[in-house]
């Protein structure tokens, strides 16, 4: 009699650890899904406006020097007249103005900063793909093994699914060039 009571005590006990266990692996899924919700609305809210700030300093820095380069050229091939030594004086007092509080120009940096937030970005996506794809790879093996799946079926711990990247998404995409 003192056997059988152990035996189903034991029994109960493993049967609480196995539920205990699935239910922290699916808390866990949950969790991973968060967080790579996380990082893609991170991603969809930043990187547009870092886009739009690389794109608002090269075109400055593009009109800057075209303006620059135009008004040098005419004023060489016509001779130095009074109007386009002005126009020249007015762009070059505005060109060097600005150089004074931005020593350096800075769409270079921009682009570099850009360039590392989207690795940045991507990295982490890619780090919270996996981080849900391990989780739901033990859950899913937990759920299958003997003498766990018992408890999962009775308790209806259903597999879940892995994240698979879309065949369309697999191909290398193209950058923009517009930027």
């Amino acid at each position: 009699m003192g056997i059988l009571v152990t035996i189903l005590v034991l029994t109960v006990l493993w049967w609480a650890w196995t539920f205990n266990r699935l239910v922290s692996w699916q808390k866990r899924i949950d969790e991973a899904v968060s967080q790579l919700d996380v990082q893609l609305k991170r991603r969809n809210d930043l990187l547009p406006n870092l886009i739009n700030v690389t794109k608002a300093y090269a075109q400055y820095e593009q009109t800057t020097l075209a303006q620059l380069t135009a008004l040098r050229k005419q004023t060489g091939q016509a001779g130095w007249n009074a109007p386009q030594m002005v126009q020249l004086s007015v762009l070059l007092t505005d060109f060097l103005a600005r150089a004074e509080a931005y020593p350096t120009l800075k769409a270079d940096q921009q682009f570099t900063k850009l360039s590392a937030e989207l690795r940045y970005t991507e990295d982490k996506i890619a780090y919270a793909r996996k981080l849900y794809n391990d989780t739901v790879a033990r859950y899913n093996t937990v759920c299958q093994r003997f003498p766990d799946f018992l408890v999962a079926q009775v308790h209806h711990f259903d597999k879940r699914e892995l994240l698979v990247t879309a065949a369309n998404e697999r191909a290398v995409p193209e950058v923009d060039d517009a930027l």
